[in-house]
């Protein structure tokens, strides 16, 4: 059995430091996430991390994913049980929207994770385990420097098998 709900469906969100979106119910097996946004101002200072949206579990520390930049770089960041990964992709340019999409679908005992942007596949990762938050907040933004226009957010998220609706 199969159990999609759309987690959040957002057309110009509020956006301001640490704005919470709210919490869906779960994110996972099988999930996308959609962000677009446009970028007003780069992060500036050496190595200057600046959060556009987070999606994560307060209690464990789990946080799947972080949207964000370092300079004029793209950075998604999973941190998920004893695993964490972080990638950065190509220069971003001012007034320009980006669509960023992370998707995970999960069969056959794998599990496979694409992030895109623009359409472009930037990774693609197979592993045993599907990342799964039970309650998950989502935030936009956590840093006082963010300089970016985020138009639209969509969540969608499913789980298979039998068991709880």
């Amino acid at each position: 059995m199969d159990c999609s709900t759309v987690g959040l469906d957002l057309t110009n969100p509020t956006y301001a430091s640490g704005n919470s979106l709210g919490t869906l119910d779960s994110i996972g097996e099988d999930f996308l996430i959609r962000l677009t946004f446009t970028v007003n101002t780069f992060p500036t200072g050496s190595g200057n991390f600046v959060n556009i949206l987070q999606i994560g579990n307060e209690t464990n520390g789990d946080t799947y994913p972080y949207i964000g930049m370092v300079e004029d770089k793209l950075v998604i960041t999973m941190e998920y049980g004893d695993e964490s990964q972080r990638h950065r992709f190509g220069s971003l340019q001012l007034s320009t929207e980006y669509v960023v999409e992370i998707q995970q679908t999960s069969s056959n005992g794998g599990t496979e994770l694409v992030c895109k942007l623009d359409s472009t596949e930037l990774v693609s990762e197979t592993s045993i385990d599907a990342i799964h938050m039970v309650s998950p907040m989502v935030y936009l933004s956590n840093g006082p420097n963010v300089d970016a226009t985020v138009s639209a957010l969509y969540v969608e998220s499913s789980r298979s098998g039998g068991g709880e609706e």
